[in-house]
């Protein structure tokens, strides 16, 4: 498609073409789909709060302490790291490093024991810090792949993963922790349950996703890129 169709002005004319494809939708689905195992990540110990408490020797006062901390990690994050990351090295660098932030954080809870709290202290941390590299990648695939009338719809599809992986990851755990096993192995289950897909997902992810497609969708992107 040359310019948009229709007249052209001569600006347009030297600029060259731009073009709107199909696999954007691809592009979207992945992200979608990450953001979306992010939030159940990030949500899933949220009701089980009175029971982590109790198993591990926290009290509730400083389990919601932590979780505030773990919150307040992505606007410190957006505006330092995933800053940083997205100028320099640009979208798929943020895919890279918000699933190694995922991945370690999950890996981290695995280990988590009765005797060991502290790993799932450190797994949050990397799991809050992993949001803004995912979360805000909304924005800027709408912008690289999509034309100017289908950015919001874009935008609001790959953000409404996270709202809607919360909402499932905060009736998980009566799924998970059901039964008469020990609550310790119950949990220990439930975050190796938890990072199988996310794995998977992030390979799909890393291998599918393109930050920015060979034609420009807008001709005001196209000369941004000139």
């Amino acid at each position: 498609m040359h310019g948009g169709g229709g007249n052209t002005g001569p600006a347009e004319k030297q600029t060259g073409y731009y073009r709107v494809l199909g696999y954007r939708w691809v592009t979207l689905i992945f992200l979608f789909l990450l953001i979306f195992l992010n939030g159940v990540n990030m949500s899933f110990y949220a009701p089980i709060v009175v029971n982590m408490s109790f198993a591990y020797g926290v009290s509730i006062a400083m389990m919601q302490v932590f979780f505030v901390i773990v919150l307040l990690l992505y606007p410190i994050t957006s505006f330092t790291i995933f800053k940083f990351v997205a100028e320099a090295h640009g979208p798929f660098a943020c895919i890279i490093a918000g699933t190694i932030c995922v991945m370690t954080g999950s890996f981290m809870r695995c280990m988590l024991n009765s005797s060991f709290y502290p790993f799932m202290i450190i797994g949050f941390v990397f799991t809050g810090m992993s949001q803004p590299f995912l979360n805000n990648l909304a924005a800027i695939t709408s912008i690289n792949w999509f034309p100017a009338k289908e950015r919001p719809l874009a935008t609001m599809l790959a953000s409404l993963g996270n709202t809607i992986g919360s909402t499932i990851g905060s009736v998980l755990p009566d799924l998970f922790l059901g039964g008469s096993y020990p609550f310790h192995f119950k949990v220990y289950r439930a975050n190796i349950i938890e990072l199988f897909p996310y794995v998977i997902m992030s390979f799909f992810c890393i291998t599918f996703y393109r930050e920015k497609p060979p034609f420009a969708p807008a001709y005001n992107i196209y000369l941004e890129q000139e």
